[in-house]
């Protein structure tokens, strides 16, 4: 009896211990699991953000035609509209505040042309009555801006020159796969300009160098007195050829959702001949004021200025405000065209993220992704500056 009790305690005690074996063990494996769930979590997270990280180092390394800007003009209309020509020449001028019907107010510069080489070499500046124009109204035309008519021919005579070399290319007009050439919308040629642009390393020209400084010194008045910041690296200039029976129909020059939001402020700056007559050769700036995008809403009145183009004259405008066309030419046009860009911004991709019909922003909720698409903005603006380069 003794030897079958001794051997039930033995048999209770290894049950005990065998039971006590299992809860270990079972608890081991959910520690296990749970550093296993941790973990695949981490690694999902880390996933997420190389995914958006490889994503954003692609716009600095793939040719992306689509976005272009030597390519594609976002700022054209994104549909198609036949105008007839001769309505447009023969549109009335209304007034912006319906008082006058002179040439819109005009700020002014000495206007005595000079062959001196000081004058000539002296950096046009936009003032501070100017800047407070351009605050107030969102937009100014200073007359005389430049000043020396030997200049401006200088950089004509470029123009020409790079025409001959087919440094121009004939404009097109869409976004993304859309860009084609529609002669209903557009007649001119372009050649973008900028030190880093490989195709013009081989034509140096020293008055386009001094228009580069001209530019960059507008830029910096701008940022000044504006307030905003503008990266110099996305700053985008071209020069712009009309031919005769050229011109560029109602557009915009900031479309939301494409490569052109970026943009703060658009300028023309007009380098034609002395001897141009706005009333005989036409290519006037028409900035409209109406409450439409690229085409007058039905039922609304006309609202908008003519700007005569003549050589030396300066317009400066928020991208985003004006809608604006150039008039049919009679002659040749020359001038300069470009636009200052702020830096792009986290809430800039979230923008473009609703746009493109993702159903929503990435949830502000979500540390991780934050600072993935905090990173992946950094890329993309070093993206554009390459596009903008190209």
């Amino acid at each position: 009896m003794n030897h079958r009790i001794d051997t039930i305690d033995e048999d209770s005690d290894s049950g005990v211990n065998s039971h006590r074996y299992d809860n270990n063990h079972d608890n081991g494996h959910a520690r296990s699991n749970n550093t296993l769930l941790r973990g695949a979590m981490l690694f999902h997270r880390i996933g997420e953000f190389a995914i958006l990280a490889v994503i954003a180092i692609a716009f600095t390394t793939i040719p992306f035609q689509f976005l272009s800007i030597s390519k594609v003009h976002a700022f054209a209309p994104t549909t198609t509209r036949i105008i007839n020509p001769q309505t447009i020449a023969s549109s009335p001028l209304i007034s912006l505040k319906a008082v006058a019907t002179s040439r819109p107010p005009t700020s002014s510069r000495n206007s005595d042309i000079s062959s001196d080489s000081d004058n000539d070499n002296e950096i046009s500046r936009i003032d501070a009555s100017d800047m407070a124009t351009l605050r107030d109204q969102g937009y100014v035309i200073i007359d005389d801006f430049l000043t020396s008519e030997p200049w401006m021919e200088a950089l004509r005579d470029d123009v020409m020159n790079l025409r001959q070399k087919n440094k121009f290319k004939i404009a097109k007009i869409g976004q993304d796969s859309t860009n084609t050439l529609n002669e209903e919308i557009r007649v001119a040629e372009t050649c973008f300009l900028g030190r880093d642009k490989p195709e013009l390393k081989d034509v140096h020209n020293q008055a386009r160098e001094r228009l580069y400084e001209v530019l960059e010194t507008l830029r910096m008045d701008l940022q000044e007195g504006g307030g905003n910041k503008l990266d110099p690296n996305l700053s985008e200039f071209l020069y712009a050829y009309y031919p005769t029976g050229g011109f560029y129909r109602r557009h915009r020059d900031a479309v939301k959702g494409s490569a052109s939001f970026l943009r703060e402020y658009s300028l023309l700056l007009y380098l034609n001949e002395e001897s141009y007559d706005p009333d005989t050769d036409g290519g006037r700036l028409r900035v409209h004021f109406d409450s439409g995008g690229d085409f007058l809403p039905d039922g609304e009145a006309p609202l908008f200025q003519d700007v005569d183009a003549f050589g030396g004259t300066l317009v400066i405008f928020e991208s985003n405000k004006f809608p604006h066309e150039v008039l049919d030419t009679v002659a040749e046009r020359f001038a300069v065209v470009g636009w200052y860009n702020r830096p792009m911004t986290l809430g800039d991709l979230k923008d473009v993220s609703n746009d493109r019909g993702s159903g929503g922003g990435i949830a502000s909720d979500d540390p991780m992704r934050l600072v993935a698409l905090a990173a992946a903005a950094g890329l993309v603006t070093v993206g554009l500056i390459n596009i903008l380069a190209s």
